[in-house]
């Protein structure tokens, strides 16, 4: 196992030059995108999407044949393919029908989730996720924090030029914590950056948001990620910035093992961490 030694990272430096800087998120953005950063989020922010446009409506329509629509499909219309099959014929027509009208009803009533993204960089992935969010249908508001104003201002202009409707805000979240008013607070390639006590100190924050989940998008610590992530930031950028971070950012992430016991150390029970091959991994948590 490769053994956790952090580095301080150039991009971690408020005197880099600017155009190094925004040619270094640039340079991310391309390995966010092929890592499929978005999309290892997407799946979670998705199925929380469709729980909340479901919930209001279970109080008014009460069972379903002696079972809630949560009881059959714990995973929103998506899951009636496959998952129902052993159901009646009736009870999937009922179930089905039930669904539709409450997914209708619920984006009558204008319902939206809010996400947080901390750490946001060049709000590339925030981006990404305002487009799957508005091709699924799904009503949900974007805001991005980041301590740099050199990335905030590369993603505001990527948000305009885009025209995608996010906010963003300067924001030191470990100095000064977390805003509360955020349904959903996630991050991605930030804990990396953090020491352990950091770490827990940015999981007791969120979680004193009142955010009704948690999503850590990260780096996995290992030789085939170290290996991976070295080649693939000098075949898919020229960044000096991004060639000596990439690798550095591996040697200082942490185990999926580490990752849950931070997290539980932080009080967020019951979180899981997915393994997202070859190189990342997904805290998610969610209050119960």
């Amino acid at each position: 196992m490769l053994l956790r030694s952090r580095i301080p990272e150039l991009m971690d430096d408020p005197r880099l030059d600017r155009e190094l800087h925004v040619e270094a998120l640039r340079g991310l953005e391309v390995l966010n995108k092929v890592s499929g950063s978005a999309q290892i989020l997407w799946s979670e922010l998705n199925k929380f999407s469709l729980s909340k446009q479901i919930e209001p409506i279970l109080e008014v329509d009460g069972e379903v044949n002696g079972g809630t629509i949560s009881d059959t499909t714990p995973e929103g219309p998506a899951s009636l393919e496959g998952q129902n099959d052993e159901l009646p014929a009736s009870r999937q027509s009922i179930a089905k029908q039930t669904i539709a009208k409450r997914s209708s009803r619920s984006k009558a009533a204008g319902e939206k989730i809010s996400v947080l993204d901390v750490a946001t960089g060049s709000g590339d992935i925030l981006l990404e996720l305002a487009k799957l969010s508005k091709r699924n249908g799904r009503q949900i508001e974007f805001t991005g924090a980041d301590i740099s104003p050199t990335a905030i201002a590369h993603a505001e202009q990527k948000a305009q030029k885009a025209g995608t409707p996010a906010q963003f805000i300067q924001r030191d979240v470990i100095k000064d914590g977390i805003p509360k008013g955020f349904q959903v607070v996630m991050t991605s390639l930030f804990t990396h950056h953090l020491d352990p006590e950091e770490v827990i100190l940015l999981f007791e924050r969120m979680k004193d948001s009142d955010a009704q989940m948690i999503l850590i998008n990260d780096l996995v610590r290992s030789e085939l990620s170290y290996s991976l992530v070295w080649l693939a930031t000098r075949l898919f950028t020229r960044s000096p910035v991004v060639h000596f971070d990439g690798p550095v950012s591996v040697r200082a992430s942490y185990t999926p093992e580490e990752m849950r016991n931070m997290a539980l150390v932080a009080g967020l029970e019951n979180c899981s961490v997915k393994l997202h091959p070859p190189c990342r991994q997904l805290l998610v948590w969610r209050r119960s």
